[in-house]
């Protein structure tokens, strides 16, 4: 009997750059008898493609995951899958009956030979967690309201979410879930998923692209969110086009004025010391505040980063 390894995500804590080295690792992992199911070629992880896994859409329903099992032979003692829409898809799954789903988890287990569960979630502190969000909604074209309103509607989102996946696998006798702050890990991240696999960190092959999906800059979303807000149709993504083209593109620091920072707390706090009973010691959320908006913006451009902005511009306009 094997384990069944699921990296839950969650969203915003480094998924797709794990997703690349998993796949690029396929081989090097199958010597560790731990098959990961490929979703791409390992050419496209190599160039850095933003992904959802290979398990994007396993534990949408029952039929889904025993389809997976099913449609994936493999020959090792174990089975990795990673994908962050775990962490949204696993509870609904099982909530929606919970002695049934119980049930059927436990049978499938063992048709297809899984002793275990071992489950790898990331969390993040709630501050950097909320602006990422608000970036990538920023980045997709979607997001038109300012940062700071954005940031007083979000507050227990995924502290909330992680205390109820935390609360379902724990009535699953066979799952072990572990818990890691990505803010204090993400420059050892190879190192910490090496541990939960135990296997040594160098059977895991990282990317030539060390960043993946990166995160805008302020500057990059003061003009995206500015476009956001407009009439104009625009096509394709900027911010896509931004952070493929320039990956390696340092992030700056946030201004958010404290009463903002400070309301945010408030309504953050209670669960933040809630998830806190269930992670690893030394990965609780932390609450670091931002410099205030005392001053007026300065942002800061690359000659780079100007050129493929008037591109765009120019591009969208001249349509």
């Amino acid at each position: 009997m094997g384990t069944l390894f699921i990296h839950a995500g969650h969203g915003k804590t480094g998924s797709s750059y794990l997703q690349n080295t998993l796949l690029i690792s396929h081989a090097s992992l199958a010597k560790e008898s731990i098959f990961y199911p490929k979703n791409m070629s390992a050419a496209e992880a190599e160039t850095g493609v933003v992904t959802s896994g290979n398990a994007r859409h396993c534990f949408e329903s029952f039929d889904q995951l025993e389809k997976m099992f099913v449609n994936t032979p493999f020959n090792t003692d174990s089975m990795l899958l990673s994908s962050e829409f775990v962490f949204r898809h696993l509870p609904i799954l099982i909530e929606e009956d919970r002695k049934t789903g119980f049930e059927r988890i436990k049978k499938l287990n063992h048709r297809f030979g899984f002793e275990n569960w071992k489950i790898l979630l990331f969390i993040r502190d709630p501050l950097p967690l909320a602006i990422s969000a608000w970036l990538q909604s920023v980045k997709s074209h979607r997001e038109k309201m300012p940062l700071e309103e954005f940031i007083l509607g979000w507050p227990s989102a995924y502290p909330l979410r992680v205390r109820g996946f935390v609360g379902i696998c724990s009535d699953l006798d066979f799952i072990e879930i572990s818990i890691f702050n990505y803010s204090r890990i993400k420059n050892d991240l190879n190192q910490v998923v090496a541990e939960w696999l135990g296997i040594e960190p160098d059977v895991l092959i990282s990317p030539t692209t060390k960043r993946i999906n990166r995160s805008l800059t302020v500057g990059e979303a003061y003009v995206i969110s500015r476009l956001n807000r407009s009439k104009l149709k625009l096509k394709d993504h900027l911010g896509k086009i931004l952070s493929q083209e320039l990956p390696n593109i340092e992030s700056d620091t946030f201004k958010l004025p404290l009463q903002v920072q400070r309301q945010f707390k408030e309504l953050i706090e209670e669960e933040m010391n809630i998830v806190a009973k269930y992670v690893s010691e030394g990965h609780e959320y932390r609450f670091e505040q931002l410099p205030d908006c005392d001053t007026a913006d300065t942002y800061h451009f690359t000659s780079e980063q100007i050129d493929i902005i008037l591109d765009y511009l120019i591009d969208n306009v001249s349509r």
